[in-house]
């Protein structure tokens, strides 16, 4: 008689209810940092107060790919050039049109930057140009409907996040193609201009958390890996990282566990544990580094990730590299800081 009742509990299933992860696999303890080195560093900059615009937690910055100057996307609904170090002001450009704002800026050669003007608005309408060294407009996208909440400026090749990520030509027309994947956040590409990485956005009704800060939802973020010569999602990781950055060829992802090292197909190069969540994470040569709020900049081995140095900067909320040695920072105070790192 019960194994009757237990057949026939098996065949009609039990009582629906909330699903959970299992707990994380054991992980080692993150490294001590206390007992690494510090690496000095050289202020060689800084600015004032910018307050510049972010859109879903990702500053509005560019560098130019000679490093002397950055675009702005600010709360003034400009985008403003400047010079480096000194960050003096060469020029600004107005939004186009009222309720648009820079959601992303993207240098080109020869002085060309590209914006994505993002919609603040519901009755505004999302547009991206590219502008000359006067700021003139060059050429504007025309195709689908354009929302670049992310500009990636290959020398042939647009990579936009809006919507699908997007490749377009580099005329501004497109797209080219469109990658299945809705809720891109951020998005990466590797030196040679071949792959990408995404990082998902979290869904918004991911509000249940468990005792290892993980979704109670079973979909609570991926990383997804893809050509950039085809629509399709090459590779697909159960990684939900607060920060992606290529490094080379390669490609890093962080989160407040983990520090991961992927290669362009999305196999696991090595892995770090980490012991707080990074609000910052870039990879500059043969380094990567991760920042925070509250702890100092720490210097990772790219190859295989052991903790190298630290530096004293703290209050960091994003960084950008600049080759060989330097970073720009952005602190808590809205300052920009332009440092020289300490050789290797």
């Amino acid at each position: 008689m019960m194994r009757a009742l237990l057949l026939l509990a098996v065949a009609c299933g039990s009582p629906s209810r909330p699903t959970t992860l299992p707990p994380p696999d054991p992980k080692p303890a993150a490294p001590d940092l206390s007992k690494l080195a510090t690496q000095p560093i050289s202020e060689l900059g800084v600015s004032g107060e910018i307050l510049i615009y972010s859109l879903e937690e990702q500053p509005v910055v560019a560098i130019a790919p000679d490093g002397k100057t950055i675009a702005t996307g600010e709360n003034d609904r400009a985008v403003h050039v400047r010079n480096l170090p000194d960050f003096r002001e060469l020029r600004a450009i107005p939004s186009p049109a009222a309720g648009l704002i820079a959601g992303s800026v993207a240098f080109g050669a020869d002085g060309a930057l590209a914006i994505g003007w993002v919609p603040v608005g519901d009755k505004a309408t999302p547009s991206a140009a590219i502008y000359g060294p006067t700021g003139a407009v060059v050429t504007r996208f025309t195709g689908k409907w354009v929302y670049a909440g992310q500009l990636i400026w290959l020398q042939d090749r647009f990579v936009m996040r809006g919507g699908k990520p997007a490749v377009w030509h580099a005329d501004g027309r497109g797209p080219m193609h469109e990658l299945e994947l809705p809720f891109a956040k951020q998005l990466a590409v590797n030196a040679a201009g071949t792959h990408l990485v995404a990082r998902e956005r979290r869904p918004t009704y991911h509000a249940q958390w468990d005792e290892h800060s993980r979704s109670t939802n079973e979909d609570p973020g991926k990383l997804y890996f893809a050509r950039l010569d085809s629509p399709k999602i090459t590779k697909t990781i159960n990684f939900d990282p607060a920060h992606v950055a290529a490094a080379g060829d390669d490609f890093v992802a962080a989160n407040h566990e983990w520090l991961r090292r992927y290669d362009r197909e999305g196999n696991e190069l090595a892995s770090v544990a980490l012991g707080g969540r990074p609000d910052a994470l870039v990879a500059l040569g043969d380094r990567v580094i991760v920042g925070s709020r509250t702890g100092p900049l720490v210097i990772y081995q790219l190859s295989d990730l052991t903790p190298q140095r630290t530096v004293p900067l703290t209050g960091v909320v994003a960084l950008w590299p600049i080759a060989p040695d330097r970073l720009l920072v952005l602190d808590e105070a809205n300052r920009l800081h332009v440092v020289q790192l300490g050789a290797n």
